[in-house]
């Protein structure tokens, strides 16, 4: 598991990592470090909140960090991005 700590997000901790198991989301959560909700080429990580704000990394449909996502797939990531942080601090990349 990589934790990150950004002073320019008021210090809050993400997470990523690659299989995960119940030990990590529940030290995900004991420690309020949100886990990293990606899509990388039409793959995407389990939506699942484990901090009180949410931490998404869209990566690109074509392949690592390539292409452009139609109008379509954006409208989609809108609807979910509105029901994940209903007024709540999200961070998007």
């Amino acid at each position: 598991m990589k934790k990150l700590r950004d002073p320019e997000l008021g210090g809050k901790h993400f997470s990523r990592f690659f299989p995960g198991g119940d030990d990590i989301h529940s030290s995900l959560e004991k420690h309020n470090s949100a886990l990293c909700l990606f899509d990388l080429a039409g793959t995407r990580s389990p939506i699942e909140l484990t901090a009180d704000f949410t931490y998404i990394r869209l990566h690109g449909p074509g392949g690592k960090y390539h292409g452009s996502y139609d109008e379509a797939t954006l409208h989609l990531w809108a609807d979910r991005i509105r029901k994940l942080a209903p007024g709540g601090f999200l961070c998007l990349f």
